[in-house]
């Protein structure tokens, strides 16, 4: 059980459920005996036993960075730190002066292409950066100051440094996109050759660094954020080169915050209490180390959990439940009244093509049999798991791409990819409250229903409406279609934007539309379903449905959510939603006058 948590109900207990199942699963194997040399069950106890040594762990302190610290201490100008950062990623896997990601082609994706992003990205407004009150800054700085001075920087030199991100973050704040421009692919991404990329970066060595990172130069590359990417270059220069060492040095420390001695630990923990309002983090070496084999050896986990909790029973019921929800959305797709004909076909032809995986992958990963676990050196096996990790991405540059399951099979959570038109729904989430082979069907279609066709949806929000049915950045609607599409979009941020998440606490529809979307028209799908059955338990469902968004969080947790998530606030994600439809209005005679009534013309339905 998970004992530091801000929040609780719903998602968040069931995700505390499984962290006790893995927990359990990992002692099992740790308190085992005889097992061979190299085995997994011999890997999982090895590192289980390195993650737990905490007295090993202390002693060391920051000593597995020192040289990397070193490293950038000594940097004189912008060539020689991007050469220290280019050896962070060669003996870390982690850093490097721009962040070289392989990810999905968003012209072509059977293809993947090197994405360049830049290392740092404003988090505020202009007023929160000048707030001298601003929660969040100050316990960041609070942080960064603890970390610094933990790594030996005098006390002086730390406070100093502890600001240098936010400095450099304000420097860029003029160049940073909306939360529109970001989801318009025309607007958020750019390619450019090998030669241009080095011209944007003229004092670095780019080939070293993306060599560094396993990858060979293809024929382009895709700028994310272009404009955001090109003032940040213009900061690589010797005048802003104490700032980038401090930013370099605090990105080392925040990497492993979590990895190494306990009073490092303890800062962020701090930092998180004061932040989300969690409770102080009493879970045991023991707890904590079972967590972290999960995070390194999760594979081997996985295969663990799914042969314990998960049935072919339960795999084939929900695969059966996702195609039937794809029928259902084609039904409801021709039965649109503001859509044209001709997208409507290519709305179709995208819920044809979409693929979706249950449970866990089709083919287990065996790259985890590699790895040599050393039962003294928790350092040294986390720097040799990134490096794998590395390593795995380098090989997919040139390879044909097959969509895989993305998620871990143990993960509470689920996700449509709008990258390839895939959706996973993994083990983990598919239990009670949200999935039960033995409830009844009300219930399961509350709570897994709920995820399924919400994670549908996100095909045709105001993200995913941009992507075509394999998942390129298209435009297949009409000219006609999509202004009405967008009409509806805004009408549906209206009907959030200001609404509380909790007394005093507002959310932003825009910030959150994609997600309300979603909610909305998994609603309608669900309704629709239920509809077509004799004798529907309405008061089941909709109580099924309120209980799987159950929520009890901190104050703190909630104002920090509220500013940041996409989600919205579970209260809202409740009686928000169900406000659109005149059959729960029936079912608990709901009328004019009553909190909850919003009138006919007002409700929003898109989906």
């Amino acid at each position: 059980m998970i004992k530091c948590e801000n929040t609780a109900g719903g998602l968040y207990d069931l995700r505390a459920l499984v962290s006790g199942q893995i927990n359990a699963l990992v002692m099992e194997v740790v308190q085992g005996s005889g097992y061979t040399d190299g085995s997994r069950e011999q890997k999982i106890q090895d590192l289980f036993r390195s993650a737990a040594d905490m007295d090993r762990r202390n002693a060391l302190g920051i000593e597995p960075l020192r040289p990397y610290l070193k490293l950038i201490d000594s940097a004189g100008n912008i060539r020689e730190f991007n050469d220290a950062l280019t050896k962070l990623q060669q003996e870390l896997a982690i850093g490097g002066t721009v962040d070289v990601i392989l990810m999905t082609d968003t012209r072509d994706n059977k293809k993947k292409a090197l994405h360049i992003h830049p290392t740092i990205m404003p988090s505020y407004t202009l007023e929160e950066y000048e707030d001298p009150a601003n929660t969040y800054i100050n316990a960041q700085l609070k942080l960064n100051k603890t970390l610094l001075m933990l790594a030996g920087y005098e006390e002086a030199d730390a406070e100093v440094q502890a600001g240098a991100t936010f400095a450099l973050e304000q420097k860029l704040l003029p160049y940073m996109p909306s939360a529109e421009e970001f989801g318009d692919p025309d607007k958020s991404y750019k390619r450019a050759s090998f030669d241009e990329l080095q011209a944007m970066f003229p004092s670095l060595d780019m080939a070293a660094l993306i060599k560094a990172c396993g990858f060979q130069n293809p024929d382009d590359f895709i700028l994310n954020a272009p404009d955001l990417l090109g003032a940040y270059s213009k900061l690589l220069t010797d005048e802003n080169l104490e700032l980038l060492k401090a930013d370099a040095r605090l990105s080392l420390l925040s990497v492993f915050v979590r990895d190494l001695s306990q009073n490092v630990m303890d800062a962020y923990n701090e930092f998180n209490t004061i932040v989300t309002g969690a409770a102080e983090d009493i879970r045991t070496p023991e707890e904590l180390a079972a967590e972290q084999v999960n995070a390194i050896l999760g594979d081997y986990v996985d295969q663990l959990y799914v042969k314990r909790y998960f049935s072919a029973e339960a795999k084939a019921d929900v695969e059966r439940m996702v195609q039937s929800f794809i029928d259902n959305y084609k039904k409801r797709i021709n039965s649109l009244n503001w859509m044209g004909e001709e997208t409507r076909q290519r709305a179709i032809e995208k819920l044809d093509n979409m693929r979706f995986f249950v449970g866990y992958p089709d083919e287990w990963d065996n790259s985890l049999d590699s790895l040599d676990i050393d039962p003294a050196d928790f350092f040294g096996n986390l720097t040799q798991s990134r490096k794998l990790t590395r390593a795995q991405m380098a090989a997919e540059q040139f390879a044909a791409i097959t969509p895989k399951m993305n998620l871990p099979a143990s993960m509470v959570n689920a996700y449509y990819n709008q990258f390839n038109n895939t959706m996973a729904f993994p083990a983990g989430i598919l239990q009670a409250p949200y999935y039960d082979v033995n409830a009844d069907w009300e219930e399961n279609l509350a709570g897994i229903g709920t995820i399924i066709a919400h994670e549908m949806t996100h095909a045709f929000d105001n993200n995913g409406a941009r992507y075509d049915k394999d998942g390129n950045s298209n435009d297949w609607w009409t000219e006609q279609d999509y202004a009405r599409f967008q009409e509806l979009c805004e009408r549906a941020d209206d009907f959030y934007d200001g609404r509380e998440a909790a007394a005093g606490i507002t959310i932003n529809g825009r910030q959150t539309l994609g997600e309300n979307i979603s909610d909305i028209g998994s609603m309608a799908c669900l309704l629709d379903i239920l509809s077509k059955e004799e004798d529907a338990d309405y008061d089941v469902f909709f109580r099924a449905y309120a209980k799987s968004w159950l929520k009890a969080s901190t104050r703190e947790n909630t104002e920090f959510m509220a500013k940041y998530d996409e989600h919205g606030p579970g209260n809202l994600r409740t009686n928000r939603v169900l406000s659109n439809f005149q059959v729960f209005f029936d079912t608990y005679g709901i009328g004019p006058g009553d909190g909850m009534y919003v009138a006919p013309e007002d409700r929003i339905s898109i989906w």
